[in-house]
């Protein structure tokens, strides 16, 4: 981690992922699927490959300082919070503030792949990943892998 992106490039990868084109890192390769409707960005990601390979590896410290780090200290916290909860469930202010704590915890997640489209994956991949939990969220890039099996489960039952 260290170094930033221009703004130039992190526009791009914002106009992607806002346009349905996924990009995924394989070693120093990337992995593109989505719409073929925008060519415009398939012609810019081809461009700037080189750019985008670097960025999604070596991510600016405020990815983790900022907001990793705080991901993975609020999921604790609402593991813990909700093994309480099933000890007691007459808490209400517990639970009113698990949930006000579930909601700032996908702001944090937004704010994150709003900032730096560069980041990648779950970011508490470290702790077993999202499914690895007593808390009923999830990271932006884990609904979405739930969201692509479902819709190749129907794909595939037509």
């Amino acid at each position: 981690m260290g170094n930033d992106i221009g703004y130039d490039l992190r526009r791009l990868l914002l106009d992607c992922k806002e346009s349905g084109i996924d990009i995924q890192l394989r070693g120093n390769n990337l992995k593109v699927k989505g719409s073929k409707v925008r060519e415009d960005l398939y012609l810019l990601i081809k461009e700037h490959k080189k750019d985008i390979v670097y960025a999604m590896q070596h991510l600016p410290d405020a990815v983790e300082t900022h907001y990793v780090s705080r991901l993975r200290k609020g999921r604790e916290w609402m593991d813990e919070c909700m093994k309480r909860l099933k000890q007691d469930t007459t808490n209400t202010k517990l639970s009113d503030t698990l949930v006000n704590n579930m909601i700032k915890w996908a702001r944090i997640d937004n704010e994150l792949r709003r900032l730096y489209p560069e980041y990648r994956g779950c970011p508490l991949e470290d702790m077993g990943g999202c499914d690895k939990s007593y808390a009923p969220v999830r990271c932006q890039h884990c609904g979405d892998q739930v969201i692509r099996k479902n819709n190749d489960y129907e794909i595939t039952q037509r």
